[in-house]
């Protein structure tokens, strides 16, 4: 946390930017504070005054428990006494400390802590009173009890042991005054303390007054005072009104400004391509949500096997610090992939083999500029190939500019050609809007239309993982105009009646995440939706979407469907580690529709359009073997019954070099 961090000036050394917090931690002044009040003498349980509890010490050593009423001896239950609130809260914190004292835990005899050196002692008082059963089980659990109710705001909580049985008296809960805060002023001061402070009359709570401390501190940093400093002066009490009154002071240091910036990269352009992709900039005012930001815009790249938190040092500049982005590189960055296919649809017809080649340079010569080439053929008869460049942080601004040309060709149906030009723009953390334009042209060998042509504005909200090797999601979810014009072919029959414009509108959204849920299984899903609508029902066979394949919906060929409206889904059960080699199990789903001419229809002299959809799904069974020569994934698909005949083998090379 940038407003926690401190350094002695004049140090050019980088260090971890981390949470300092308060000079004295309130939860250790008010345990000590507990040392002022009066404690009642525990002689006897009917003697003590109040209102207690009684708890047992060791719940499943029944033959050793002394004679006691049914309720205290059943194992692990609590037997509040007359007065004690009965409120959710209270009782949710009986139930926690019921499950504490069942607990395994090794204790520490009361006199190894009290012969503890003096500087230890305050740092136990303060980890147990802050954080419960911070150190629980090497204490003494009657007095780790006590403290575990100090820090719920019962200063005048009282333990005692008997036999096998904890007393416990909590006494009254207390309350705290308005805070007396001292310090120099800033603008914005008095609005940040009363934001953040609890407020006079809230229960204290240890915890919270801390937690409210740590965030005051951290916006106090987002002002621009990277060197925020809270100091508790001194805590008073009220036994009689039970009422907490902290005085502190509030230190705001000099404002400063981000200086130098530097990153682990050995090559230079490597290394100023980082720093720009950060978005750190010389001058700007040093923020921990800037530094947290520059962390993800890092990641969103997806050039980095591994993005550390910021570190910020002092400089010799006044009021300025450097700021040094740990970074390593992926190795091997650049792939090709090869996907093969390999099905037969029946016994009568030969089997069908379909493929893709996919090739990507993501970081030319350390620039972060890409290249990426495709092809992909189906087997029957449709082949496309595609080109791609990117173009980062363009002319200087904060935009990412690509340029993709693709061209179709469909045997006997149509051959398109399209092209496309987008600018994304990271918005926050790993979010980011993208918008486009494109332009495509179709031309048909027969038919009433010869050839048309469509252009196409495009705007998309995505979002990027980040690191893979944790649970995560990825999306993209965009709406696009389009505007088809059309020209008939001379001498076709219906050409006076061919439309002349066509205004579409394209929907279109991508999700897929990760779920581990232990070190090596997880779950992973993915969904797809594709939407055509417009003033034509009937949409030509080259404005389609495609699905099935290796990357859709397996145990079908490469764009095997097509339709107006597409969606595919699938859901995977993954065991191994992230980066290593992988056995999954998949289920997939699609969905199509579309509209075509299927005759003449009934009662009229032309042909009728019907519409036409379906649900194709598959399962099966995949490898991903992962080798220092590249990575080799097969995975076997059923369309929909377990027939080895209509089986579907997808085989997946991908080199890294």
């Amino acid at each position: 946390m940038m407003s926690a961090w401190n350094r002695r000036p004049g140090s050019e050394v980088p260090q971890r930017f981390r949470p300092l917090g308060t000079r004295i931690p309130v939860g250790a002044l008010l345990a000590l504070a507990f040392l002022a009040l009066p404690t009642p003498w525990l002689a006897a349980a009917g003697a003590w005054p109040g209102s207690y509890f009684v708890m047992p010490l060791l719940p499943d050593r029944a033959s050793v428990r002394p004679p006691a009423p049914p309720a205290v001896r059943r194992p692990g239950v609590l037997v509040v006494a007359q007065g004690f609130p009965d409120r959710p809260r209270e009782q949710g914190w009986l139930r926690e400390d019921r499950a504490w004292l069942a607990g395994p835990g090794v204790l520490l005899p009361s006199t190894l802590v009290s012969d503890m050196d003096t500087d230890l002692r305050p740092r136990l008082w303060a980890a147990v009173v802050a954080g419960g059963d911070t150190i629980a089980p090497v204490r003494e659990r009657a007095t780790a009890l006590r403290d575990r109710w100090l820090a719920r705001g019962y200063l005048q909580a009282s333990v005692a042991a008997r036999g096998d049985t904890l007393l416990l008296a909590p006494g009254v809960a207390w309350t705290m005054a308005a805070w007396s805060v001292a310090g120099d002023g800033f603008p914005g001061r008095a609005r940040l303390l009363a934001d953040w402070l609890p407020p006079a009359g809230a229960r204290c709570d240890a915890a919270t007054a801390d937690r409210a401390v740590r965030g005051l501190l951290a916006a106090v940093g987002e002002q621009g005072y990277p060197y925020p400093r809270w100091v508790v002066s001194d805590l008073r009490l009220d036994p009689a009104a039970h009422v907490v009154t902290i005085m502190g002071t509030l230190l705001p240091g000099a404002r400063a400004v981000i200086g130098p910036v530097t990153s682990d990269l050995p090559d230079p352009r490597a290394a100023r391509f980082a720093v720009r992709a950060s978005g750190l900039t010389r001058g700007a005012p040093v923020r921990d949500s800037d530094l947290r930001r520059a962390v993800d815009r890092l990641w969103s790249r997806e050039l980095y096997a591994a993005v550390d938190t910021p570190r910020v040092y002092t400089t010799t500049a006044p009021d300025t610090v450097g700021v040094h982005l740990p970074l390593q590189l992926r190795p091997k960055q650049n792939r090709l992939q090869v996907v093969l296919g390999f099905s037969r649809r029946d016994a009568l017809q030969p089997a069908r083999l379909s493929g893709e080649v996919d090739l990507r340079l993501p970081n030319l010569a350390s620039s972060g500029r890409a290249l990426r080439v495709g092809w992909r053929d189906d087997g029957a008869g449709q082949a496309r190939f595609g080109f791609s460049w990117l173009e980062p942080l363009a002319f200087g601004t904060p935009l990412d500019a690509s340029l993709a040309l693709d061209s179709e060709v469909q045997d006997a149906s149509h051959t398109r050609f399209t092209t496309e030009f987008a600018a994304r723009l990271p918005v926050v953390a790993l979010w980011g809007a993208e918008m486009g334009f494109g332009w495509d042209r179709t031309t048909y060998p027969e038919g009433v239309v010869a050839r048309s042509e469509r252009s196409r504005a495009r705007a998309a909200l995505t979002h990027r993982r980040g690191d893979r090797a944790r649970s995560g999601w990825e999306g993209a979810f965009a709406v696009e105009s389009a505007w088809r014009s059309a020209q008939a072919r001379e001498g076709a029959a219906g050409a006076a009646s061919l439309a002349a414009a066509v205004r579409q509108r394209l929907l279109s959204g991508d999700a897929a995440g990760e779920v581990w849920v232990g070190r090596r299984a997880s779950l992973a899903a993915r969904v797809s939706v594709r939407e055509l609508t417009g003033d034509e029902r009937q949409a030509p066979l080259a404005e389609h979407f495609r699905f099935g394949g290796a990357n859709s919906v397996r145990g079908y060929s490469e764009g095997a469907f097509h339709g107006v409206e597409a969606a595919w889904a699938g859901l995977e059960w993954r065991l191994g580690s992230a980066r290593g080699s992988r056995l999954y199990t998949f289920w997939d789903v699609g969905y199509f529709e579309f509209w075509s001419v299927s005759g003449a229809g009934e009662g009229a002299a032309g042909p009728s359009v019907e519409a036409r959809r379906g649900w194709p799904h598959g399962f099966g069974l995949g490898l991903l073997a992962r080798t220092p020569g590249g990575d080799l994934s097969l995975a076997i698909g059923f369309p929909g019954t377990v027939d080895f005949d209509q089986a579907k083998l997808h085989v997946t090379l991908l080199e890294s070099f």
